[in-house]
């Protein structure tokens, strides 16, 4: 019997790290037959005032919470409860009223629609709160110095800190609405959905807590690992990783730009790895930007 036994990791091969990116089974998005906008490309959608109006109070609590307690390591007041039920009495409302428009005129996609349209709701509202609360402590700054009571170094810090940790700030905000979110969803609405719809979830659940769509983007490098903690911490993962991206990039770009298996040129600039030509790195450069470039949710 062996009395001091340690816990065996698990191995970390190929197998291990892309299991949890096998695609999961969702339903189609259907929003064909919403009629377009003013513009003639997007949806318009009209979400009730005090649905935004409850969901605009609660994201800035959270925001300012967020902020002061993990950022400026400072005590703040967590959101209050009454702010908390308001937003998930608006939402549960709402989605009630969205199902039954669905029941009337027999058309499910509205379902997906509502649930888009929250979702980006919320990346707007997260976003729009940041910018205020940045552009409060600038003016703030800008105040006579009697006015802030000499308190000018520390509102410079304080604003450095809060233009560093845009990303994660923004992430960490999304990532504690969302969580609201989902405790409805998983209590209640994906079975009363189900009543009417014949399916729990409309939009898949998860498509919906995906990380790098609360990301905006690739975020801050340590959100970013706290979720895929594999990638690129291991030279061989990485390695495959590069190579996986190539492999499936050659597709889409021009026969005489896909990777060419002996060339044995690195450069500086690039990057690029022995077995690669370098004008195909640079070739295909511009097209990983545009899959991972920042997303502007602004409005």
């Amino acid at each position: 019997m062996r009395l001091f036994s340690r816990t065996r990791l698990p191995q970390v091969d190929r197998d291990f790290v892309l299991a949890p990116m096998s695609r999961p089974p969702f339903h189609r998005i259907r929003l064909e037959r919403c009629p377009k906008g003013i513009d003639g490309v997007h949806i318009d959608v009209a979400l009730d005032v005090q649905l935004v109006n409850a969901t605009v109070l609660f994201v800035k609590r959270i925001l300012r919470h967020n902020t002061e307690l993990l950022i400026w390591k400072q005590k703040s007041r967590a959101p209050d409860a009454e702010l908390v039920s308001n937003f998930q009495k608006a939402y549960i409302e709402h989605s009630r009223i969205v199902l039954q428009q669905v029941r009337r005129s027999a058309r499910p996609d509205l379902a997906q629609l509502f649930q888009l349209a929250v979702v980006r709701l919320l990346l707007v509202v997260v976003d729009k709160q940041y910018h205020f609360f940045r552009q409060e402590l600038q003016d703030a700054r800008a105040q006579p110095s009697r006015q802030h009571g000499g308190n000018s170094l520390e509102l410079h810090d304080r604003a450095v800190a809060l233009a560093r940790n845009e990303e994660s700030i923004r992430f960490r905000a999304f990532q504690d609405v969302m969580r609201v979110v989902l405790r409805i969803e998983d209590s209640y609405l994906r079975k009363l959905r189900a009543t009417v719809l014949g399916i729990s979830w409309p939009v898949s659940r998860s498509m919906l807590v995906n990380p790098i769509l609360h990301m905006g983007g690739l975020g801050s490098s340590e959100d970013f690992f706290r979720f895929y903690p594999h990638i690129l911490r291991d030279a061989g993962h990485a390695k495959q990783l590069y190579d996986s991206l190539f492999e499936v990039l050659s597709d889409w770009v021009p026969d005489e730009l896909v990777l060419v298996p002996n060339a044995s040129a690195r450069d500086a600039r690039s990057g690029a790895p022995a077995g690669y030509a370098l004008r195909a790195q640079l070739a295909i450069q511009p097209h990983v930007s545009q899959l991972i470039r920042p997303v502007n949710w602004r409005t």
